[in-house]
């Protein structure tokens, strides 16, 4: 005796097969559709399942496909009995059972099953190329209509890009289109007949089977992290199932979101109107900018924002937008200046910049805007050109400062000392800060200077190294002095022995909490007969280094120069 697991939507048919196999001394077991089979086979798993293929809820062939995907199932021995074995031969390889049996007279149907029981490796074999019971009965030409009707139908269903189900009230998968199963990366036979939070547990307890129709939710697939929208549509012909559609929403939503941070997250405020002026969105960041909240602003004419005084000029400007926008003159964006009232009743400037609105259809339907507060950065400008032009002054005043103590001492030299001194002027007006410059632009352009100004006919080369990255401003002119009398007097020496020097070296070094400013021809202080030599006290080289309060020493060998000062770092 068998126990068996007997599927068929026709309770005529089971109810005479179910006596017929009792008779025979059989324990069967029934089931409507696909669905109910499952939950039978959890219940319990029979000794050999037999199915017809054409069911409601979930067919028999994916009925099949489920059991052979689950390992303790997968055994089981199966036998088809369907009608349409005469109809779709061609889909025989795609029914994975053991035994395909051709739906005819109950006695032969009975006939054929019970010798399948008690030979079933037999009949398997005799059922591999040709339904047992073919032979009895005939091809119907609405049958094969209504399956290539279907088979084209669930072509059209796998190929679109929306993914479709069915689910029953308490929430099972009883049908699945192939897109679905692509989205959620989950094959058919692991969908069908099981729950929507069994098979998405993302999805969590939210019941799509109750909810009203146009509902939709949002959630991640554990399988790829895809974000997936599921909607409820209506059901088709009063179906007791639900009807749900899903869509890959992952790109989508992470723009949408991506832009809304964007958007969300910056210091300007963007807004949108409509035709009329009035707010239809406005960025939070109004809060920060206007001291208004975004209920204060939404749904008020935008020149509202604006000083009385300017709201006419503002209403012109923007009716002159809209009506370019719509008749295609304004496509780009449009800048202005425009003063805007805060909450507090503080006047302020803001640059902003507009442009169409549109929808998706690209019909203009208003216009967008960035309004950025540029009252901190306007202030900062005309401090800068207050700055400026004091430091122009301040410059001014050295040059004339140092074009007296050289006309004091050695005349012939004016030239070259005051444009030592006007590169520090230059460098000034190359750098964004007016609080130090670059030591290497500075140097390089003191020593040519100087090199220009000497009888020598070619430039040395200049080896430098700097502690300081860059140079403040109260150290730069004296720098500059510096560099110029001390390579001026070195290019001198040399000139007396009828040469020109090879290389200059320039160091500021960090020493003893001081700084050292070494100038040289060479570097090599070990050399035999170095002499110092003594500096007139009188010198603009000498009155430069008490300016910074530091010492000065001079040393010679030959024709070879040290020139070594030293000043306190602060």
């Amino acid at each position: 005796m068998a126990e068996l697991l007997l599927v068929d939507n026709d309770e005529d048919i089971r109810s005479l097969l179910r006596l017929g196999l009792e008779e025979a001394g059989h324990a069967v077991r029934e089931a409507g559709n696909g669905l109910e089979a499952l939950r039978s086979l959890e219940s319990s798993v029979p000794d050999i399942l037999i199915t017809d293929l054409i069911m409601p809820t979930i067919p028999g062939d994916k009925l099949l496909r489920i059991i052979k995907a689950v390992p303790e199932w997968k055994e089981i021995p199966t036998i088809v009995i369907s009608g349409v074995a005469a109809e779709s031969p061609e889909n025989r390889a795609d029914v994975l059972c053991d035994i395909y049996i051709a739906k005819g007279p109950i006695a032969q149907m009975l006939h054929y099953i019970t010798d399948a029981i008690r030979e079933f490796a037999t009949l398997v074999e005799m059922s591999r190329d040709r339904p047992l019971g073919i032979d009895s009965i005939y091809s119907r030409h609405i049958t094969r209509e209504l399956l290539e009707i279907n088979r084209i139908q669930q072509t059209v269903l796998d190929g679109i890009s929306e993914g479709l189900s069915l689910v029953t009230a308490d929430g099972r998968f009883v049908w699945v289109n192939e897109t679905l199963c692509r989205m959620i990366d989950i094959a058919e036979e692991y969908i069908l007949g099981r729950t929507v939070p069994e098979v998405l547990p993302t999805i969590g307890s939210y019941d799509l089977s109750h909810r009203p129709v146009g509902t939709s939710h949002e959630f991640s697939v554990p399988q790829n992290g895809r974000l997936v929208r599921v909607e409820v549509l209506e059901p088709a012909n009063g179906s007791p199932e639900t009807a749900l559609i899903w869509r890959n929403v992952t790109d989508r939503l992470l723009l949408e979101e991506q832009f809304e941070n964007i958007v969300e997250s910056t210091t300007d405020v963007v807004w949108t109107t409509d035709f009329n002026g009035y707010v239809t969105y406005v960025s939070r960041s109004c809060r920060e900018i206007m001291g208004h909240t975004r209920e204060e602003i939404m749904g008020r004419p935008i020149w509202l924002s604006t000083p009385e005084e300017n709201r006419d000029a503002l209403r012109q400007r923007f009716s002159d937008l809209v009506r370019k926008a719509t008749t295609g003159e304004y496509s780009g964006h449009s800048e202005g200046l425009w003063p805007f009232l805060r909450a507090d009743g503080e006047v302020r400037l803001a640059q902003v910049r507009t442009s169409p609105l549109q929808n998706r259809a690209g019909r203009v339907i208003g216009l967008r805007g960035v309004l950025t507060d540029i009252t901190e950065r306007e202030n900062l400008q005309r401090e800068r050109e207050a700055l400026l032009h004091e430091l122009h002054h301040r410059v001014r005043d050295n040059l004339q400062l140092i074009a007296s103590l050289a006309r004091l001492s050695e005349p012939e030299k004016i030239e070259s000392r005051i444009a030592a001194v006007s590169y520090v002027f230059d460098e000034l007006y190359q750098e964004d800060s007016f609080v130090d410059i670059d030591p290497r632009h500075l140097v390089y352009k003191v020593v040519a200077s100087a090199m220009s100004f000497s009888p020598c006919e070619h430039m040395p080369t200049i080896e430098d190294e700097y502690a300081l990255d860059r140079l403040p401003m109260r150290m730069a002119v004296p720098t500059a002095i510096i560099v110029q009398e001390t390579v001026t007097t070195i290019a001198e020496r040399l000139h007396e022995d009828r040469r020109c020097p090879e290389r200059i070296i320039l160091r500021l070094t960090r020493t003893d909490g001081a700084l050292r400013f070494f100038i040289a021809t060479t570097d090599d202080l070990s050399l035999p007969d170095i002499t110092d030599t003594a500096i007139d006290e009188q010198s603009i080289l000498s009155v430069t280094v008490d300016q910074l309060r530091g010492t000065c020493r001079c040393r010679t060998r030959r024709s070879d120069t040290f020139y070594e000062v030293f000043f306190p770092e602060s």
